[in-house]
């Protein structure tokens, strides 16, 4: 960013949840004004302004105005000649299509000007339709209950007329039909009573209204419930170096009991057919058969069998011949019955047998200084590599230059010191466990090599880039619901003046800004300021499924850093709806009450269904992931 001529410069930088308008003028003054870049229809929006560098002597005005065709509205006006900070909330224009509007900022002062605008985008509201049926399976001569609901974005039972809805056959013929249904902000419930010589194969329900057509599916089948279901724990990648592999197979009842019998396993690396071409004729195809391991256990007192298998069957042939993932097939054959009942699970093979990395190395480093760090090298089974050589490299892949050799002590730990008084710049280094920076041949056994790169602790200017910066730190796993979280920002501000800083925080969850927030540092003079602060966070139903926190500063230098990560949340709702059968157990024949506990005027649609029908249609059935999926996906 350059010094403003005898007007103004602006620049505008683009975040990942949404824009962010930003312009300076004249000498030392800057502005920021982060705003979602799409705002749903009447919803509230709110937009944060900052205005730095402002000269005491001079009152400075600044207005946030949007625009359109029809009418102009100013969301913020503030005088000031000082530096401040502040948000605002208003209501986004109600539009029946999805409408373009533009966002304006401007500031005013004695002896400057400066505007800025950038487009928005204000989005009708669009309501999700769901379709449920009472099961996902059906017998021939079985009445099918289907019911249809139709909510807004806040996922609130809404109001919508369906001009036809449909039930085809597997053929695609028509069978059924209602015609104009209004929903009037409640459940439209409707039935089917299949033929006893129905076709059997997947029937299709579809909803239309107006342009929007949503389609559910169904199976007619004969079928026999299970009586019990089986459950594969393994882990879904295993390393190629591996010695032996655990899996564990439990069967259990529908009413939660261990079933007694016989556990049977087979587990196959596939040939991988490509290698031979698409003969047509199975005689041109090698006789190759398939690596297996085959097994049988008696299950133990809580129906479950471990097994332990060699890895080394499944690379007793060429690797070029075998696909790179393991299949496998439980039985449980029931004591006393015979009846068996099958699972499957597919294991992903992976040639990486041990991972190097850097840690405890400074991300910048000072000019005729001694750059000091360490690497550590460990196994697929994270053990580390004791007594191990390793090799150090700087500069590209490409072009690397060999440095040093290290070995790893009793921890897979090894450490380095570089001289810096031959570098000006940045430092690329790489850790390697081979004498030459290569990259891993395919389908080969091979180590991760470790990279840092390291910045030079340089004055920002107009000719460099900056090296300071902030980092919002991620978090591996989803957060739950209905709790509090630290949210943890890192920053690094080298080589700058002494002055406070002002590092702004926000989190944006659904196109609105949740929360926002300030921390303001003191700048040592000339060297590298670093640290990190935190502030906490409530995990509620507007941050779900996914909220952005975006972070940004000015430094003393004038030159502008920001940060953003992408955070995710389990699927969370505002409504909590609470279910309790009386008793929690029972036999058959006995009498049980379900009670449901919600908040007061609650539109609720109930299904009761055998678990049986569940394990033999797994995860076909609306459930709170699959509402939160498809609602975020409208949204």
């Amino acid at each position: 960013m350059g010094r403003p001529g005898m007007q103004m410069e602006t620049w505008v930088l683009f975040v990942a949840f949404g824009c962010m308008c930003v312009g300076q003028a004249l000498a030392d003054l800057l502005y920021f004004v982060p705003v979602p870049a799409v705002w749903e229809s009447g919803a509230q929006v709110r937009f944060c302004a900052s205005l730095l560098k402002v000269d005491k002597n001079d009152k400075h005005k600044m207005t946030v105005t949007l625009l359109s065709p029809e009418l102009n509205t100013t969301l913020l006006q503030k005088e000031s000649n000082q530096d401040f900070h502040t948000c605002s909330t208003f209501l986004a224009p109600l539009v029946i299509k999805d409408t373009v509007q533009h966002f304006q900022v401007e500031v005013i002062g004695k002896k400057m000007y400066s505007r800025e605008t950038r487009k928005v985008l204000i989005r009708a509201n669009k309501p999700v339709t769901f379709i449920q049926t009472d099961k996902p399976i059906f017998l021939p001569g079985q009445t099918v209950y289907f019911r249809v609901v139709t909510m807004d974005t806040k996922l609130r039972p809404a109001c919508r007329k369906y001009d036809i809805i449909e039930l085809q056959d597997p053929h695609g013929n028509r069978i059924g039909q209602w015609l104009n249904l209004t929903a009037e902000g409640k459940i439209v419930q409707r039935s089917f009573a299949l033929n006893f010589e129905a076709k059997e194969g997947s029937y299709q329900l579809s909803v239309t209204s107006g342009e929007d057509t949503i389609y559910h599916s169904f199976k007619v089948e004969k079928y026999v419930l299970p009586k019990f279901d089986v459950k594969i724990t393994s882990k879904d990648e295993v390393s190629i170096a591996q010695e032996e592999i655990s899996i564990k197979a439990c069967a259990e009842y529908t009413y939660k009991q261990p079933v007694p019998g016989i556990v049977k396993i087979d587990v196959c690396r596939p040939i991988n057919r490509y290698m031979f071409g698409f003969s047509r004729n199975e005689d041109d195809v090698p006789s190759v058969t398939a690596p297996c391991h085959k097994e049988s256990k008696t299950a133990d007192a809580t129906g479950c069998a471990v097994f332990t298998i060699p890895m080394s069957t499944f690379k007793e042939i060429d690797q070029k011949a075998l696909l790179d993932t393991l299949e496998v097939v439980v039985d449980m054959e029931e004591e006393g019955t015979g009846i068996t009942f099958t699972q499957h699970k597919r294991v992903t093979i992976s040639f990486v047998v041990g991972t190097l990395s850097f840690f405890d190395t400074p991300n910048i480093y000072e000019k005729d200084s001694t750059l000091q760090g360490k690497v550590k090298a460990v196994a697929y089974n994270e053990q580390p590599l004791v007594n191990k050589a390793l090799y150090l490299f700087e500069g590209e892949r490409w072009s690397s230059r060999h440095l040093q050799n290290l070995t790893t002590d009793n921890n897979g730990v090894a450490t380095f010191s570089l001289d810096t008084s031959a570098y000006s710049g940045e430092i690329h280094l790489h850790i390697s466990i081979t004498p030459e920076l290569e990259y891993p041949k395919y389908r080969e056994e091979h180590y991760e090599n470790g990279e840092i790169r390291v910045a030079f602790a340089q004055q920002s200017t107009l000719d460099t880039k900056t090296v300071s910066s902030l980092e919002v730190k991620k978090n591996s796993e989803p957060f739950p619901c209905d709790t509090e979280q630290d949210i943890f920002i890192n920053y690094s501000v080298v080589k700058e003046m002494e002055a406070e800083m002002d590092i702004m925080y926000l989190v944006y969850g659904r196109d609105t800004i949740v929360t926002h927030g300030l921390k303001r540092i003191q700048v040592k003079p000339n060297t590298v300021t670093e640290g990190s602060f935190s502030f906490k966070l409530q995990i509620t139903a507007d941050l779900a499924p996914v909220f952005n926190v975006v972070t940004y500063a000015l430094l003393p230098s004038q030159f502008p850093i920001a940060h953003s990560a992408t955070f995710e949340t389990e699927k969370c709702f505002n409504h909590k709806v609470k279910l309790d059968f009386t008793p929690a157990q029972g036999v058959p024949g006995e009498k049980a009450s379900l009670r449901v506990t919600a908040s007061a005027s609650s539109l609720c649609g109930i299904s009761v269904i055998d678990q049986s029908v569940l394990i033999q249609e797994p995860d076909r059935y609306l459930k709170p992931e699959t509402v939160r999926m498809q609602h975020h996906h409208y949204t």
